[in-house]
């Protein structure tokens, strides 16, 4: 199939949900959609070098036989012919794993499959989840990270090459690769999406997260994977929010939003803090500034005591696994294998006195809005920059949003994170929309002034 510049340039520009209305509607196939993401792939690839693994005939065929699907009348599921990236961290029984041989396919790649989606393919991801080793360059500076783990899908999808994305973190710190990348990226309530079939290493910290160019695409394709699955610990028996439609939906009242700067303001960068201050001036009487108490300030203590514990406890009696890891995650597994069940217990219960003490500020804000990071992108090989904006949320279990709202000074993006109730996920991403197209609108009427 031969597309002209125009068209693939068209095709590789539209979002997930633009695209599935063209292709229910007869406008458009799954093979000529894939062959633009394709295409778009070609063109970046030797920049971005996102791809662990990527066949294009199997992915074309893939596509074929959606098409196929949809010609023959037969059932079609909400993302069907839709083309996604998927990072190396889940397991497939078409790619091999990020260590060692295809497996059977993890909850959430089973049910992309079943709603109809097309596997384009696997991004790299670094062991266990954890660290930047091996994952993609930013698409917007290569010499810059792209958020490490999780950074290859969201630099997929950054770069153009396809609308969307899975990838995972053993820390919860999505927001990270989505605030580098300049893309929204949406962390799920602990629980709502199934993480079995991952090579996360901690159940009460890591995530898998939805990487878009829109808030709408990320409900879109999150939607499927809410469920019951027995394989994850944390998943409940209890009906899937209809996080699409509610996305969509309009907010019966003007949210309220508390900002809340977090224990940590002053680790972000000047740049960071003069954004949110024209932020915020942009919102005016729909943001409070909520002061936190210092008790919170030991977040991101007990999340690094957890996952060393958990780290530690997942690569027990795993010869030569230590080799395997970066520096920083060698050091993290030395650490957790030193520390005392006590400790580990006492930042379990800190993570659940978190979660507790939040729950009231929900019942009078929609959502908190708070730095997604302390700055933009770091250079390739400096230190891995701080999680300290992602700790206390992702202890919490609670979602979040990051939305790519803000520049810094050297142009590149900084992200805004939303943070809404546990189990609230469909009223955060619905506040997420409105907060986005706010902005939209008051950044369209300064130039218009």
């Amino acid at each position: 199939m031969q597309l002209r510049d125009s068209q693939l340039e068209a095709l590789q520009q539209t979002s997930a949900s633009e695209s599935l209305r063209r292709m229910q509607a007869g406008a458009l196939t799954s093979e000529a959609l894939t062959a633009a993401c394709l295409a778009r792939s070609d063109l970046v690839a030797e920049v971005v070098q996102a791809w662990d693994a990527l066949d294009p005939a199997y992915a074309l065929a893939q596509a074929r036989e959606r098409d196929a699907d949809k010609q023959a009348g037969r059932p079609l599921g909400r993302l069907h012919g839709l083309p996604l990236a998927v990072e190396a961290s889940f397991d497939s029984r078409d790619y091999a794993a990020a260590d060692g041989p295809a497996r059977s396919d993890s909850y959430a790649i089973a049910a992309l499959r079943g709603a109809g989606s097309v596997l384009l393919g696997k991004a790299r991801a670094p062991h266990c989840a954890l660290g930047t080793s091996g994952t993609a360059r930013n698409p917007y500076r290569t010499e810059r990270e792209s958020g490490g783990a999780g950074g290859s899908a969201a630099a997929l999808v950054s770069a153009g090459v396809v609308p969307a994305a899975l990838g995972a973190r053993s820390d919860g710190a999505i927001a990270l690769p989505a605030s580098f990348c300049g893309v929204v990226g949406y962390k799920p309530s602990r629980g709502l999406l199934p993480r079995s079939g991952t090579r996360l290493v901690s159940s009460m910290l890591g995530q898998l997260g939805v990487f878009a160019r829109s808030v709408e695409d990320a409900a879109l394709v999150a939607g499927p994977l809410a469920g019951w699955d027995a394989g994850d610990e944390d998943s409940r028996m209890a009906p899937a929010p209809a996080l699409a439609e509610i996305c969509a939906s309009e907010p019966p009242v003007t949210p309220r939003l508390a900002f809340v700067q977090t224990p940590f303001w002053n680790r972000a960068a000047p740049a960071t803090r003069e954004a949110f201050g024209e932020l915020l001036g942009a919102l005016n009487e729909d943001v409070e500034a909520i002061e936190m108490g210092d008790a919170y300030a030991a977040a991101p203590d007990a999340l690094r005591r957890l996952l060393a514990c958990d780290l530690a406890f997942a690569l027990e009696g795993r010869a030569g696994t230590r080799d395997s890891l970066e520096a920083e995650s060698a050091a993290l597994l030395v650490e957790g294998q030193s520390l005392s069940a006590l400790s580990y217990r006492a930042a379990q219960q800190a993570g659940r006195g978190y979660a507790v003490a939040l729950q009231e500020l929900f019942e009078e804000f929609d959502a908190v809005i708070t730095p997604a990071a302390p700055g933009e992108a770091n250079a390739r090989g400096d230190d891995a920059p701080s999680t300290d904006f992602s700790a206390l949320w992702s202890l919490a279990g609670l979602p979040t949003v990051t939305l790519p709202l803000m520049t810094g000074e050297e142009g590149l993006p900084l992200g805004v994170q939303l943070v809404g109730a546990e189990r609230d996920d469909a009223r955060l991403l619905r506040t997420a929309r409105w907060l986005t197209r706010t902005v939209e609108a008051a950044l369209a009427a300064e130039e218009t002034a």
